[in-house]
């Protein structure tokens, strides 16, 4: 049974409007905080995805597939890893928040979305990124970074706003954006309602 308080937290999870004529549904949401992460400055990572797996099944994934590929040298059982815990198709958004200090009251505050080729300079900048997997990986794909496998997309300015925040806890907000492909081509407008509550376990997978 799935429990009460991940339906809620995902509930509120949405993208009004389509990417590169696709809708996107999103039934995962979680967070991570990102302590330094721009030098003096800190960061959000608002992850979401059609994927289905819980923060717990996320970091798992992680942890196995880091394995395959860097420890054990084995692309093949990589590849089977992803087969093996992700569906052949799902979206997967990246919403990078950047902020002066995670303790700081962000409930009611604005970010400027960036330019698609820019990274976040300030602590008032917010940017997306969404990726599109349309098939199961071979090992050969994992040898060239997935892009075959996959299109990218990335929010071009726009603004965000932060709803709700609790350090440590959790994050609800919006992103109204274009979305753009890697030549820069417009691919849709964009509401991107998020809700999430932070994995710490992906933030010990990856050391953050």
């Amino acid at each position: 049974m799935t429990p009460i308080f991940w339906v809620l937290a995902t509930g509120c999870n949405s993208v009004s409007g389509t990417v590169d004529a696709y809708d996107t549904p999103i039934n995962t949401a979680v967070y991570v905080e990102l302590e330094d992460a721009y030098g003096d400055d800190e960061g959000i990572l608002v992850l979401l995805a059609s994927h289905g797996l819980s923060c717990e099944e996320w970091a798992d994934f992680e942890d196995d597939y880091a394995d395959a590929v860097w420890d054990d040298l084995t692309l093949d059982d990589a590849a089977d890893v992803w087969r093996e815990t992700l569906p052949e198709d799902f979206w997967d958004w990246a919403i990078n928040i950047r902020v002066d200090r995670l303790g700081d009251k962000l409930k009611g505050d604005e970010w400027e979305g960036v330019d698609w080729q820019d990274g976040l300079t300030d602590d008032d900048e917010a940017k997306i990124v969404a990726t599109h997997y349309t098939d199961w990986p071979e090992e050969e794909d994992i040898l060239t970074g997935l892009v075959d496998v996959s299109d990218t997309y990335r929010s071009d300015d726009g603004t965000m706003k932060i709803q709700a925040y609790s350090e440590g806890k959790s994050i609800r907000g919006k992103f109204e954006t274009q979305m753009v492909d890697n030549d820069g081509s417009d691919e849709g407008d964009i509401t991107l309602r998020f809700s999430a509550d932070r994995c710490e376990e992906l933030e010990r997978e990856w050391d953050l």
